[in-house]
């Protein structure tokens, strides 16, 4: 399996069906969109930065949600996302996360049922944005009725909904999102790439 190493860190990548992902480059990505941002913003505070951020992949990148094929499997493959600009909200957390880490913003992924979020902690509770749509920041109430929109019910949000996931929580619920896609399409090949 190769492996890519990226701020000190080594990451391991299957070898997917597409090209540039056997390659691994793909946190090479996160660090270039980083990059930017800081030429551009020359540091600020982290409210300043997490803005700079937010203008820049959902505006000037133009990073959005796929609203017309929300269940492309290519939403869910990172190197797709960073290539074609669109994805599912918990890969467009994947990369606002992975590019705020390296600005320096405490960030972190949010399991909410039925929809994914990212939490930006500027202080003591973390801040909900939407990166499905474009890194929206959230009010409790708002996160509420996505959530109910996502079920089609009314639901109740604790304090517990908003805790982050770990990383293997966030694997784990991406690769069950890319396989209930290729279930729901039948292609039982793509299940085991």
């Amino acid at each position: 399996m190769p492996t890519s190493t990226s701020r000190g860190r080594r990451w391991r990548c299957p070898a997917w069906s597409t090209p540039i992902s056997t390659r691994c480059d793909i946190f090479a990505g996160s660090d270039g969109l980083a990059a930017e941002v800081s030429r551009h913003s020359g540091g600020g505070s982290p409210l300043e930065r997490l803005h700079r951020l937010r203008e820049y992949l959902f505006a000037e990148q133009g990073f959005k949600g796929n609203r017309d094929d929300y269940f492309d499997p290519r939403n869910s493959f990172l190197s797709d996302v960073l290539d074609r600009r669109m994805g599912i909200p918990i890969s467009l957390s994947l990369v606002l996360i992975e590019v705020g880490k390296r600005l320096d913003l405490p960030m972190e992924g949010i399991g909410l049922p039925g929809h994914f979020i990212t939490g930006v902690r500027l202080d003591s509770t973390p801040d909900p944005a939407r990166s499905f749509h474009g890194g929206a920041i959230l009010t409790p109430e708002s996160c509420r009725d996505v959530v109910s929109r996502a079920l089609g019910k009314r639901v109740r949000l604790t304090e517990a909904s908003f805790m982050p996931v770990g990383a293997r929580q966030f694997l784990t619920r991406m690769l069950a999102n890319l396989k209930a896609i290729y279930w729901r399409k039948e292609d039982w090949s793509g299940q085991w790439r």
